[in-house]
């Protein structure tokens, strides 16, 4: 099969410089559909626009392929986590880069173009494939939000190939990650902080020695912890009588997510308790992990077509959530496929002009590889 390079690397610069961070993906979205008109059979929006107060649902491009064959599903998200406006792309030395004054996009508007690309060359060049549905979400930078909102009658697949990560082509993701949210009100004592500051009981001090006792960052090679979002006091003469506190626990067991988030409790309570304030902690799940044994038929198709393409095969884990994590939890069987971009959500992101080609061969490649393991 022959990837048009010329037309795959086009496609991206167009897709990166139209500005969709999350919930402003309509323009994006609208370019998508556009795109899809020569190939897909039908092309579906549903309301997870409305439902997450963005102004572009989920979009779903079904291809007709092998009625003998099961569906196959290839997802991407089409939002950025920031702005490209003024990305002005440019190829230096094999890679795609901004100009530096805005991430590229490459997360995950690479991941976007390789799968216009596969559906043009399946089309192109009529190579048998099994039923394809094209699944490009939304608000995936703000909490998983598009899936989550995802109606499930949408997709009839129940096997998914989810494109999104920094991993080389060729990497399958087949673990990721427990996620708990955590929520935690510290209310202490207001009182005059220059007239009578012993009277007071300050709510950030006791959230702030809370905080400097726990285990955060990389708790273990299992479990990642992170305090994220803090806010509280009136005044700078106001001893703060509260504060609020966000924070998460991640890791691949739950048991040991668990663990930690009990450790971030007791640090809480227990400050909390020696000054005399009241503490309310409350944590609940965001997202399932998921195990995906490298014997998994969708592993296997995966690994071949990976060896198929010229790839290094790998089996891999990611401590990041991602729309893998959702569908695995709705009984989709989903892994996650690297496409090897680097220095995501910073200026310095780049991409790779050859990982781009190889990931959309790739998945050219599993399409190919899912037809012909039928039955």
């Amino acid at each position: 099969m022959n990837i048009n390079e010329e037309r795959l690397i086009e496609r991206f610069l167009e897709l990166v410089e139209i500005d969709g961070p999350s919930k402003k993906e309509r323009k994006v979205a609208d370019y998508i559909k556009k795109c899809l008109e020569k190939t897909a059979d039908e092309v579906v929006e549903d309301d997870a626009g409305p439902k997450t107060g963005g102004n572009s649902g989920n979009i779903v491009a079904r291809v007709h392929g092998a009625e003998s064959a099961p569906p196959i599903i290839f997802s991407a998200h089409i939002d950025t986590i920031s702005s490209t406006g003024g990305v002005d792309p440019r190829i230096v030395d094999g890679y795609i880069k901004s100009c530096g004054k805005t991430i590229l996009g490459a997360d995950d508007r690479a991941a976007v173009a390789a799968m216009l690309e596969m559906a043009e060359v399946l089309k192109e060049e009529g190579l048998d494939h099994p039923p394809l549905e094209l699944l490009f979400t939304v608000g995936e930078e703000v909490g998983l939000s598009g899936i989550k909102a995802l109606d499930d009658s949408i997709l009839k697949g129940r096997t998914a190939y989810v494109l999104d990560s920094d991993q080389p082509p060729g990497t399958i993701i087949n673990r990721g990650p427990f996620g708990e949210k955590l929520l935690v009100e510290i209310k202490g004592r207001a009182a005059h902080a220059g007239a009578e500051p012993e009277k007071g009981i300050d709510a950030i001090v006791l959230a702030s020695r809370a905080i400097a006792r726990m285990r955060l960052g990389r708790v273990s090679e299992d479990v990642r912890a992170n305090i994220g979002l803090i806010s509280g006091g009136i005044a700078t003469n106001i001893v703060p009588p509260s504060v609020s506190i966000q924070g998460e626990a991640r890791g691949y067991s739950q048991e040991a997510v668990m663990e930690q988030v009990e450790h971030m409790w007791k640090c809480f309570e227990e400050e909390a308790f020696a000054a005399g304030a009241e503490v309310d902690f409350r944590n609940s799940r965001d997202y399932d992990g998921f195990f995906i044994s490298e014997e998994k038929t969708i592993f296997r198709l995966a690994a071949a077509a990976a060896e198929s393409a010229g790839l290094d095969v790998a089996a891999g884990s990611s401590c990041g959530a991602s729309d893998g994590n959702f569908l695995n939890a709705r009984g989709i069987e989903a892994v996650v496929l690297g496409i090897g971009y680097e220095g995501a959500h910073t200026v310095d992101e780049r991409i790779a002009v050859s990982s781009l080609v190889s990931c959309c061969r790739w998945i050219v490649h599993i399409a190919r590889c899912c037809h012909d393991s039928r039955g």
